[in-house]
């Protein structure tokens, strides 16, 4: 990913963030999250499976 000077805070940040594409009429798809390990620590990996 390109570097982006942004900084989301906590969990309410990253899913309202998220928010508009996850739900809704602009949604891309259904999403599923895998809990993952990256450099040992904790992470998550988001796959969307798009409509049609």
């Amino acid at each position: 990913m390109p570097p982006a000077a942004l900084v989301y805070d906590g969990r309410t940040a990253i899913l309202d963030m998220w928010r508009p594409v996850m739900t809704g009429p602009e949604a891309w798809g259904t999403w599923k999250a895998l809990e993952t390990r990256a450099n040992r620590r904790p992470a998550v990996a988001n796959y969307v499976r798009r409509t049609g």
